[in-house]
């Protein structure tokens, strides 16, 4: 969508700059002409800066540390749902995160949910497997596990058809609508990481596809206490030196469709209690990170959005609804063809690294284990 209206302000400067040449040389047409040129100068810098800084920053991309945890994390990837059943974006990221997951030698990928706009799958041999999937992302690089939720998106849909999809798919594990997989730290002494994969439509409502909509919380189904109950249950036991849950819907955003309440009021205390290292989430087309200040002595964690593989919104109209002074970073540019995220994990930090599909290194942030 956000292509369209990029390329729709390309053509009305374009026409502006026809009609001033039509109708003269006044004062009023000549500042036109003046205004139009200086818009005109100003994209040929940003794109000439852009393809220098494009060359600098990915001709020198580091292999990925060996003794680390590597993965990518994205939501919102899931094309269109008429031919070619992917947009520009997604096949731009795609080819971006191939070889960059070449480059790091990638294990495995945290698909956040809206894996198939608009309204889902019918069932497990839905053509949208193959043309907004497999074609996609054919590279061999990523050809690793991906680790898969369901967003709003896929509820519109059968989401048991996609959870059916891998025993289909030897890449596609999606085992059940929220699962845990822990993943063992190379060169330490059985540390490990632990990833719990929410389903947060379940957890809050699906929305109505509006913006500023806000999900309807299902206190009173069987799956909304279930769910809460496994998280704390696990969380309880679980003895990992890094935590991530991830979910689809943000627990908080600066984006369009903003912080989501249900999330804020019930999930912050969990992850608060059990000292979680980040949340991560999709939804909305950008990049995000978040950083709530409690004060010295109070557990801080980290929450990141990764929602630009498909669509690109810069909207930040909730930025004020955050908590003060919250936003550490958030990137969405209609001059970009998206973005996406990559974790490593090793003994002494977890980094988070938010790329630009021009291969531009954005935003990065170390956190230290849980003990």
């Amino acid at each position: 969508m956000w292509f369209f209206v990029r390329s729709s302000v390309l053509m009305l400067m374009l026409s502006c700059s026809i009609v001033v040449e039509h109708n003269g040389t006044s004062e009023a047409t000549t500042k036109i002409k003046q205004t139009v040129s200086s818009i005109r100068n100003d994209l040929r810098n940003r794109v000439g800066n852009r393809t220098r800084l494009q060359s600098n920053k990915t001709h020198g991309l580091q292999p990925g540390d060996p003794s680390s945890v590597r993965f990518l994390v994205f939501g919102d990837w899931g094309g269109i749902p008429f031919y070619p059943y992917s947009t520009v974006i997604q096949r731009r990221t795609a080819k971006r995160m191939a070889s960059f997951a070449s480059r790091k030698e990638v294990q495995f990928i945290l698909a956040l949910g809206d894996n198939f706009y608009f309204t889902g799958v019918r069932d497990v041999d839905d053509r949208r497997f193959q043309r907004t999937f497999e074609e996609v992302y054919s590279d061999g690089s990523m050809r690793i596990p991906w680790y898969v939720i369901a967003g709003n998106h896929d509820h519109d849909g059968n989401v048991s058809a996609q959870i059916a999809y891998s025993k289909v798919s030897n890449r596609w594990i999606f085992p059940d609508y929220y699962y845990s997989q822990t993943f063992e730290i190379p060169g330490t002494d059985n540390d490990t990481l632990d990833v719990f994969m929410l389903d947060t439509v379940l957890i809050c409502g699906k929305t109505d596809g509006s913006e500023d909509d806000q999900p309807n919380p299902q206190t009173r189904s069987k799956n909304y206490s279930k769910q809460f109950r496994w998280l704390i249950a696990e969380l309880e036991k679980s003895k990992a030196k890094y935590i991530l849950v991830a979910g689809h819907y943000p627990i908080y955003s600066a984006c369009s469709h903003g912080t989501t309440d249900c999330l804020v009021s019930e999930m912050v205390p969990i992850l608060q209690k059990y000292k979680v290292n980040a949340y991560l989430a999709g939804h909305d087309h950008d990049l995000q990170h978040i950083r709530p200040d409690l004060g010295a002595g109070n557990w801080t964690v980290e929450y990141f959005v990764s929602g630009a593989t498909n669509f690109i919104n810069p909207s930040l109209i909730h930025k004020r609804t955050l908590p003060k002074d919250s936003l550490r970073f958030a990137w969405a540019s209609l001059f970009s063809y998206g973005g996406f995220s990559y974790m490593e994990v090793g003994k002494q930090k977890m980094t988070m690294q938010m790329y630009s599909t021009a291969g531009i290194l954005l935003h990065e942030h170390d956190m230290p284990p849980r003990f």
